[in-house]
């Protein structure tokens, strides 16, 4: 009786190991939709700015380059688009952004646009601090 016990006893954690172990495994999702293109396949500069005092605002020209030997497309990487973030710095150390969404860009291309960065009235801005970067 005490052996049959425990040879149940054995297969009962046998059992509950074979379920935790098939249950920890991962399954691999290989749809292109949950993929990230990666930021390094990039290149960001500001090309030109525009500080219009008048309006609170710095107009930023840049250019995104995808040096990479594959299209980036909005629709193949909707789940994790890349974003850029834009950033003008005032004299006293103020951070203003404007964040966007980058356009497809196929492979060895460039992306070029404009935005504006809004900031506060009467602050000075720094242009030589202006930068941008690519996120998710």
């Amino acid at each position: 009786m005490k052996k049959l016990f425990k040879t149940q006893l054995t297969s009962a954690f046998t059992f509950l190991f074979v379920v935790t172990l098939l249950a920890s495994c991962k399954k691999k999702d290989d749809a292109p939709s949950n993929d990230k293109f990666p930021l390094t396949n990039f290149t960001a500069k500001i090309t030109k700015q525009e500080n219009l005092t008048s309006q609170s605002a710095v107009l930023i020209d840049f250019d995104i380059k995808n040096t990479s030997g594959t299209d980036y497309t909005v629709e193949k990487y909707a789940l994790n688009p890349v974003k850029l973030k834009l950033t003008v710095v005032a004299t006293d150390g103020s951070g203003y952004d404007e964040n966007s969404y980058v356009a497809d860009v196929q492979a060895g291309k460039t992306f070029s646009a404009k935005l504006a960065v809004d900031y506060s009235v009467g602050k000075t801005i720094d242009l030589t601090k202006s930068k941008i970067e690519l996120l998710y």
